[in-house]
């Protein structure tokens, strides 16, 4: 879990789309990542099974589109996930090829 928060720091030190107000912050969003994370590579590791062991053609096709849902979705979910628990004191920057602009530097918060 060290690496998540360390990672995270360094990318609030660098982006500014990337925001946590307070290092406490950003330790629960480095203990929410590595829960969320767990949880999609569980799930992607149990859809690679099922497309190795099908029997038919159908349930390979299936679950490979399963498979395309899951990872881009996962990052949807990283990011309402954040943003439901903590709000606007902390965030990741988001996608922003999907909102069309960034913020400016200008409209970080301020640091002690």
């Amino acid at each position: 879990m060290l690496v998540y928060l360390v990672v995270l720091g360094v990318f609030i030190q660098l982006v500014p789309d990337v925001i946590s107000e307070t290092f406490l912050l950003a330790l629960l969003t480095a203990v929410l990542l590595k829960v969320v994370l767990g949880v999609v590579l569980w799930a992607k590791k149990k859809i690679v099974a099922r497309i190795r062991s099908a029997d038919t053609r159908r349930v390979r096709i299936v679950s490979a589109i399963t498979l395309l849902l899951v990872l881009p979705g996962s990052k949807f979910m990283v990011l309402g996930l954040v943003n439901l628990v903590f709000g606007d004191a902390v965030r990741l920057g988001g996608f922003a090829v999907f909102r069309g602009r960034t913020r400016p530097a200008d409209r970080r918060p301020s640091q002690p």
